[in-house]
């Protein structure tokens, strides 16, 4: 089943009706729940809000577009961007939204990335959100799901919203409080400070690790490996495109290898593992061996690849060693992994953080 995301502008009176419900079913959930809400009249009102956005949208040059996103023949989300050839390139994004039923899984992330390539395809150099606009519609702080370049409070977090993502943002919550708030010393001492930021550094360190794995979670067959030796040189390119860097974890990979026999039988797969700095987080992947590599007394299905970053950060390596435990005591996770089922893989891998990194820890609304 194809899951790729399109992104297309909506011109039929159908498609733009279908844009507008949706933006003001956004508006009424997502932005001004409260009916009372002093702005949600003017942006619910067709006669204000989309009257003025439609005036943008007719002029010739410098104009917005309405924008749809569509995946397995749904849409499921939209954007309301508008481009500016004839000043810099800018592209202003003045609303995006994934539609509730369609969240999570790293779908926002997609569709956000989608929207730039979009833009860039049209000229556009980069991407805008308005800092002014925020303020005016009293927003505190910016939760996002892809880095942004912005002078405004703002957070990034997984898609899949982790456990260490609700850290974050409880901390990043906490924080901004308390810069809004007039301190009192005795309540708020200085020397807390540097804790709060480790803590927060830690846990965004912490996301960055596991989500960086989960996207980049690769399965990969090897036709007629034939030895250890060829796995070790595919398992070297497998996240490296660049001859230098795949060289270079080639050569850590078997000076690996020097330290102890990679192979673990209940497995029947090498566990090829290394810091190098040849990538910037972790990866894991798996080589299914075809036809299996055959030595002594032992059969090689494939292998696990697993690297962490050499940059003397800790973290990494603590997210790897779990990963290790977790294809240990989780026989339905090596079975996904051999047998090519990604998803089930990353959804069997997200649960073994959770367990493990947080397993004394209730988000919230449990019990």
């Amino acid at each position: 089943m194809n899951k790729t995301i399109h992104i297309r502008e909506a011109v039929t009176p159908e498609e733009v009706e279908r844009f507008w419900q949706e933006l003001h079913a956004y508006h009424a959930r997502d932005i001004f729940p409260d009916p009372a809400e002093e702005d949600r009249a003017y942006f619910l009102d067709d006669s204000q809000y989309r009257a003025a956005v439609q005036r943008i949208h007719d002029r010739e040059g410098d104009r917005c577009y309405y924008l749809l996103f569509r995946r397995e023949g749904r849409d499921i989300g939209f954007a309301l961007t508008a481009l500016y050839p004839s000043e810099d390139g800018k592209c202003f994004v003045m609303e995006f939204c994934v539609l509730p039923e369609f969240r999570g899984g790293g779908t926002g992330t997609a569709c956000a990335r989608l929207l730039l390539d979009w833009a860039a395809d049209r000229g556009a150099q980069y991407g805008e959100l308005n800092a002014a606009d925020l303020r005016r519609r009293k927003i505190d702080f910016i939760i996002s799901t892809v880095p942004l370049e912005l002078d405004y409070p703002a957070v990034c977090i997984s898609p899949s919203l982790l456990e260490p993502d609700r850290a974050v943002l409880k901390d990043a919550i906490t924080q901004y409080s308390q810069n809004r708030a007039e301190p009192e010393p005795a309540v708020q001492p200085v020397q807390d400070a540097p804790h709060a930021g480790s803590k927060l550094q830690y846990y965004a360190r912490l996301t960055r690790s596991m989500t960086g794995l989960l996207e980049h979670l690769t399965i990969q067959p090897v036709k007629v490996p034939g030895s250890r030796a060829a796995l070790i040189h595919a398992a070297a390119q497998l996240f490296c495109p660049q001859e230098a860097d795949a060289r270079l974890v080639e050569q850590q990979l078997r000076r690996r290898e020097t330290l102890g026999d990679t192979y673990i039988k209940p497995l029947y797969a090498l566990l090829l593992h290394c810091r190098t700095s040849a990538v910037k987080d972790c990866r894991l992947g798996y080589l299914q061996a075809q036809p299996p590599v055959y030595e002594p007394g032992r059969i090689v299905l494939g292998a696990l690849v697993l690297l962490a970053p050499d940059d003397g950060n800790g973290v990494p390596v603590e997210v790897m060693q779990n990963v290790s435990g977790q294809l240990i005591e989780t026989p339905r996770l090596m079975e996904a992994l051999r047998t090519g089922q990604q998803q089930e893989a990353a959804d069997l891998l997200e649960q073994g953080f959770d367990r493990g990194f947080f397993a004394d820890c209730k988000p919230p609304h449990t019990k």
